[in-house]
C-alpha cells in the first residue's frame, strides 16, 4: 500500500534516440559549418521553391521565399566516395499555400565526383520548371517524355545520362538531380526522420552515380588536393582564378598539376598574360570546363 496513499508516478517513456545519436552510433560524422558550397546551396533552394510551388526569387517576393538553412547534416564514405546527406529547409511565407500551411523541407544526399561537372538539372515534369533554360532531349523516348534536362553542356549531359543511368533516375519521378562541380546530389521532398531512411537514400543515389561510365567520369576520388577543390569551389570570378593562381606555393603548383581540377592546366601560370596564352592554347573541351566554373546555372 504507497504511504499516505499516494502513488508513485509512472516513469515516463524514453524517448527514441535522435537522428544525431543514431548516425554517431553508426560511425557517421556531423557536419560543422555550411555542409554545400553557395552554388549548391543556390540549386538546393530553387529545387524546394518549385516542388512546393513558390514563385521565382524577384524584388517582390523577398518577403515570401527566404534562405534556405540546413540541419542533421552528416558525412560518410560509402564505395571509395564521400556523401553528404542532410536536411534542408526554406523559408516560405505560408499564406502562399492555399491548402494550409506547409513545411518546405527537402533531404539532400550529394555524391562527391572525381572530375568537374557543368551544371545540370534533372527533374521530372510534374514539378514546375527550376531552370528556365532550353530543354535538353537526351534521345530516349520514355525518358525524355518523363523528364525536363537542364544544361549549359548538352553534349557532355548525353555522356552522363547513358540508357543505363536513365533507367535508374526513372524508378524515381519525385526526385530532382541536381550537378554542379564536383557534386552529384539529388533532393527529394520531406526531411531524413531515421537513420534508416538515410542509408537507404544514400545506397539508392550510389547506384546511379556508379552507373556512370568510368571514361567519362572516373569513379576514384584523389582526395590529395580536397584542399585546393575547396578553395576553387569558392571562387567566383576570372579575378579570383588569377588571385588563387598567383598566391600558390611550389608544393601548391605541384598538388594542383596532379589534380583532376580544369585548373590543373594552370598550375604553372604566374601572370594574367601567361593564364590568357594558357586558356587559348587548350583544347575546346577544356575551354569550356574552364569557363564551366564561372558559368552559374541559375535560370538567368
Amino acid at each position: 500500500m504507497p504511504l499516505f496513499g499516494r502513488r508513485r508516478p509512472a516513469p515516463a517513456p524514453a524517448l527514441p534516440p535522435s537522428l544525431a545519436e543514431q548516425a554517431a552510433a553508426q560511425g557517421w560524422q556531423p557536419v560543422a559549418g555550411p555542409p554545400f558550397h553557395h552554388h549548391a546551396v543556390d540549386g538546393i533552394h530553387d529545387i524546394t521553391r518549385a516542388m512546393y510551388g513558390a514563385p521565382r526569387q524577384t524584388d517582390t517576393t523577398q518577403r515570401t521565399v527566404g534562405d534556405t538553412t540546413f540541419s542533421d547534416a552528416f558525412r560518410v564514405s560509402a564505395g571509395g566516395r564521400t556523401v553528404i546527406a542532410a536536411n534542408a529547409h526554406t523559408y516560405i511565407d505560408p499564406a502562399l499555400f492555399q491548402a494550409g500551411p506547409l513545411h518546405p523541407d527537402v533531404a539532400v544526399c550529394a555524391v562527391d565526383l572525381a572530375t568537374i561537372v557543368p551544371g545540370v538539372i534533372v527533374q521530372p515534369y510534374r514539378i514546375p520548371q527550376i531552370l528556365f533554360l532550353g530543354r535538353t532531349e537526351i534521345g530516349h523516348p520514355a525518358f525524355d517524355d518523363q523528364f525536363r534536362v537542364s544544361t549549359t553542356d548538352a553534349g557532355f549531359v548525353r555522356q552522363i545520362l547513358t540508357p543505363d543511368v536513365q533507367q535508374r533516375i526513372m524508378m524515381r519521378d519525385d526526385w530532382v538531380f541536381w550537378l554542379g562541380e564536383y557534386l552529384f546530389a539529388c533532393v527529394a521532398k520531406g526531411r531524413f526522420r531515421s537513420l534508416d531512411e538515410l542509408s537507404s537514400r544514400v545506397t539508392e543515389v550510389l547506384d546511379i552515380v556508379t552507373a556512370i561510365p568510368g571514361s567519362v567520369m572516373p569513379s576514384q576520388v584523389d582526395h590529395s588536393a580536397d584542399e585546393l577543390v575547396a578553395r576553387i569551389s569558392r571562387l567566383d570570378d576570372v579575378n579570383d582564378a588569377i588571385a588563387f593562381l598567383q598566391g600558390l606555393t611550389t608544393d601548391e603548383r605541384d598538388r594542383l598539376a596532379r589534380s583532376d581540377t580544369p585548373l590543373a592546366a594552370f598550375a604553372d601560370v604566374r601572370t594574367p598574360e601567361e593564364a590568357l596564352a594558357r586558356f587559348g592554347a587548350l583544347p575546346e573541351a577544356q575551354r569550356m570546363q574552364v569557363l564551366a566554373m564561372f558559368n552559374r546555372v541559375d535560370g538567368r
